[in-house]
């Protein structure tokens, strides 16, 4: 099968859903684009899986996990998977409930991912110190090219 992008947001998959296509990811070359979004996907086990597929695809380009339960501590595992990932360039993270802490970790993994040029990260109630990480990670990345806080676009300006 040559399936480039699959769209099963709102389709109510839940952990176990979740946990068997991000498996399948693991031994697809084709898929480029995933969209797992709000689908009540919760938990370390459904994060972990999660976060081990996308340290070992290399086709997937894009992912929306938005609207789901990731919270600080599956942010903090995605974005370590996030570090050794090459391929994916748009991460879409919207309204996960991962926090200030969260926004902490994030920014912290900015620094070492160097493919990631658009993320999406409105909703998540970041706080003020998390939005100024956020946004001073921005500016140091050397590929992140858009970023969605808080409702508000910071944007690269490319000359």
């Amino acid at each position: 099968i040559n399936l480039k992008s699959l769209d099963i947001s709102k389709t109510n998959i839940k952990n176990s859903g979740s946990i068997y296509i991000t498996k399948a990811l693991r031994h697809n070359t084709n898929l480029c684009d995933l969209n797992i979004g709000w689908n009540s996907i919760y938990g370390s086990e459904s994060i972990d899986v999660l976060a081990n597929a996308i340290e070992e695809t290399s086709s997937l380009t894009a992912l929306c996990v938005q609207g789901n339960k990731i919270e600080s501590v599956g942010a903090a595992r995605i974005f370590r998977a996030l570090t050794s990932n090459k391929s994916i360039t748009h991460l879409d993270i919207m309204c996960s409930e991962i926090g200030e802490s969260g926004a902490v970790y994030i920014s912290n993994a900015l620094r070492s991912n160097s493919k990631l040029s658009r993320l999406s990260l409105g909703g998540n109630r970041m706080g003020p110190s998390g939005t100024y990480l956020l946004r001073r990670a921005f500016n140091f990345s050397k590929s992140l090219r858009s970023i969605d806080i808080l409702d508000k676009n910071y944007r690269l300006n490319e000359s």
